[in-house]
């Protein structure tokens, strides 16, 4: 389901907010534009969850033919 994040930074920390409602966001928008004079950022699309890869654990030079 897509949803919007608001990235919501304050001083050296950041905390992201989620929301379905589109005017919902607009009024968390609107309440940090009051508090810093600035607009947070904010993304539209689908939060993915990631499966940890296979971690290479050496290289190794590879043999050319002669």
């Amino acid at each position: 389901m897509k949803k919007f994040f608001v990235i919501w930074a304050s001083g050296s920390l950041a905390e992201t907010k989620e929301f379905y409602d589109e005017n919902e966001m607009l009024e968390c928008v609107r309440k940090h534009h009051e508090m810093y004079d600035r607009l947070p950022l904010v993304y539209y699309g689908e939060k993915l969850q990631f499966e940890p890869a296979e971690v290479i654990k050496s290289w190794k030079i590879k043999d050319e033919p002669r």
